[in-house]
């Protein structure tokens, strides 16, 4: 994946959403060089993640993650073998 332009958004169960820009690289990183992940930085309590857990334990806080047309785009648009 590569980045476009637009926002990634996260919103916390019940509360404001957050906007990151993905364009800024200090906020939004790309792993390099499978660009297969995108790690957000930001300021989410860490009691609404889950990390090192399956769904079924996760106890946190839902956080709903929008991303609108054009903010990730494909490196390869070839269509895969079948």
């Amino acid at each position: 994946v590569v980045q476009g332009t637009g926002n990634v958004v996260l919103t916390p169960l019940g509360e404001s959403p957050i906007n990151f820009a993905i364009t800024d690289a200090t906020r939004v990183q790309f792993n390099v060089p499978t660009a297969k992940q995108i790690t957000i930085v930001g300021n989410i309590p860490t009691q609404y993640l889950c990390l090192g857990t399956t769904m079924q334990d996760c106890k946190g806080k839902p956080i709903d993650v929008t991303i609108g047309s054009g903010v990730i785009s494909r490196t390869n648009t070839a269509s895969p073998a079948p």
